[in-house]
C-alpha cells in the first residue's frame, strides 16, 4: 500500500488508472459463477459495469469526441436487459469529462454516432453491416459472441470459470484509431495483436 500513498507525493492518473484496474479485477471475481443461470440481469449488470470501465480506459482520437458539453454515447444492438441497467447505472457518472448517454440502435447508419457499441449475443443477425459502419469509425465495440470478436470486434466477454473475462483485439483496436491502455490489456484474458 505504500507504493501508492508516499508522504508529499501528489496525486496522479497513475494511481487512479490503478484503482479502476482493481476495481475491474475485483468485479471479474465476484458473483458471476452462479449468477448467470440463477438471474441473468446480475450477469448483465456486471456487464454493465465493465462497459463504463472500458471506457475509462480507452482514448478516443480528438475529431471523434464530442464537442465540449456533449456526451459520450454509449449504443446497444436491439434491446436486451443490458438496456435498463446500462442507463439506470449511466446516470450522473462521466466518461473523460463528459456526461453519458445511452441509446439503443438496430441500423448501421446511426453507428457514427457511437464511441461505444456492445452488441449481445442475440445481435448476431444483424451484426455484421454494424460492425462494417463502426470500422470508418471510432467506435469501442463490445460483444459476447465468437461472431463478433471474428468480425473485428475489439472486446469479446468470455465467461470461464464462473468468472467474467474478456479478450481484446488491438488491431481492430488501432485500425479505428482507438488506444487502449496498458492497466486494460494487462486484465485482458487474451490480446490479438
Amino acid at each position: 500500500m505504500s507504493r501508492f500513498f508516499n508522504r508529499g507525493a501528489k496525486p496522479c492518473g497513475a494511481f487512479s488508472a490503478r484503482w479502476l484496474a482493481a476495481l475491474l479485477v475485483a468485479a471479474s471475481i465476484f458473483a458471476v459463477a452462479s449468477a448467470t443461470e440463477a438471474d441473468p440481469r446480475k450477469e448483465y449488470k456486471l456487464k454493465a459495469e465493465f462497459l463504463y470501465n472500458f471506457a475509462k480506459f480507452v482514448t478516443w482520437p480528438n475529431e471523434s469526441l464530442p464537442a465540449e458539453g456533449e456526451p459520450i454515447v454509449f449504443c446497444l444492438v436491439g434491446s436486451g436487459p443490458v438496456h435498463s441497467l446500462l442507463d439506470d447505472l449511466m446516470k450522473g457518472r462521466h466518461v473523460k469529462e463528459r456526461g453519458i448517454q445511452v441509446r439503443p440502435i438496430s441500423s448501421p447508419e446511426f453507428v457514427r454516432d457511437c464511441h461505444v457499441l456492445f452488441a449481445p449475443n442475440d445481435a448476431d443477425d444483424i451484426l455484421a453491416p454494424i460492425l462494417e459502419g463502426a470500422k470508418t469509425a471510432s467506435v469501442l465495440t463490445v460483444g459476447e459472441s465468437e461472431s463478433f470478436y471474428e468480425a473485428g470486434g475489439i472486446i469479446r466477454f468470455i465467461l470461464s470459470g464462473g468468472r467474467l473475462r474478456f479478450d481484446i483485439n488491438i488491431a481492430a483496436a488501432s485500425t479505428v484509431k482507438l488506444k487502449i491502455s496498458s492497466q486494460l490489456l494487462k486484465l485482458a484474458r487474451t490480446v490479438e495483436k
